[in-house]
């Protein structure tokens, strides 16, 4: 299979301009199922994905956004999410949908600081793209429920208000279960309330958040208790140090 697509270039170090123009010619969506069927077919294994991943840098298929994308899913599901990341970062110019599938990724797993670096890629994001679409939202919100964070949480939904997905039903969605996962039913209920029109899928996300906060420990409960405790433990170590003053009196 790499040998084909080396064959795609007569000089594979140095790309020619007709060349140049051939494989941006090539580079459409049959291209990119036939890529992807391709490493279906020859296997997922890391001696495989370097192999087309040195392929792609000599053919200048790595200058495709689209297909770097279905690259790194492609690593990403066959477990070498390092590896996956590693391309990322040495793409040049990556697009909205190149950052939407990475941070995808780092989503899907519970590597440690995964997600962190996925914040690091939204972040990037900013930096390279100017606008995001509406798939961005629903992956980075997933970061925010799995750092359970509440307050990053409300910088993405602010943007999202910003950039006018705040009506979309993908976004609205990731929102409720953002919210409600970080325990603030009534904040979901208020983006529930505020959306125009409601769909099966966003009342199913409500009702999930409601059932799983039913399901929960009261949370308000728990830190007053701990916060009782502390005071307990502050006063027992204060009276302590009071009896033992007391003691070392003439």
């Amino acid at each position: 299979m790499w040998q084909v697509i080396t064959a795609l270039s007569l000089r594979p170090w140095k790309l020619q301009r007709p060349i140049a123009l051939h494989i941006r010619r090539i580079s459409n969506i049959s291209v990119i199922n036939w890529f992807v069927a391709s490493l279906k077919i020859h296997g997922t294994n890391l001696k495989t994905l370097k192999q087309a991943h040195c392929s792609m840098i000599i053919t200048g298929l790595n200058r495709d956004n689209l297909i770097v994308a279905k690259f790194v899913e492609a690593c990403s599901v066959a477990g070498h999410l390092r590896y996956a990341y590693s391309v990322f970062t040495h793409q040049p110019l990556p697009n909205a949908y190149l950052h939407n599938t990475m941070i995808r990724a780092l989503s899907l797993v519970d590597e440690p600081n995964a997600h962190s670096i996925a914040v690091l890629v939204y972040r990037k994001f900013w930096a390279l793209c100017s606008k995001p679409d509406t798939f961005t939202f629903p992956f980075v919100l997933k970061i925010a429920v799995r750092l359970s964070d509440v307050l990053f949480g409300r910088q993405i939904h602010c943007q999202t208000v910003v950039f006018g997905f705040d009506s979309s039903v993908h976004v609205v969605t990731g929102l409720i279960q953002m919210y409600c996962s970080c325990g603030g039913l009534g904040d979901a209920r208020k983006v529930f309330d505020e959306m125009r029109v409601r769909d099966v899928t966003v009342w199913n996300a409500l009702l999930a958040g409601k059932r799983y906060l039913e399901n929960q420990p009261k949370r308000r409960e728990i830190v007053m208790a701990r916060r009782l405790t502390a005071v307990m433990l502050l006063m027992t170590k204060t009276l302590e140090g009071f009896e033992f003053g007391l003691r070392l009196r003439p």
